[in-house]
């Protein structure tokens, strides 16, 4: 079950996803500063 936080501008959930979806499957470092700033939006 997900619990939308509507207090931010934007959910950093629907912002990672679309910032992976920008990256290569094989491009470890893109992936890994999409999950960066997921946790640093939390």
């Amino acid at each position: 079950m997900l619990i939308a936080v509507e207090e931010e501008a934007g959910d950093p959930v629907d912002q990672y996803f679309a910032c992976i979806t920008t990256c290569s499957l094989d491009d470890g470092e893109c992936i890994t500063i999409c999950t960066e700033q997921l946790r640093e939006s939390h």
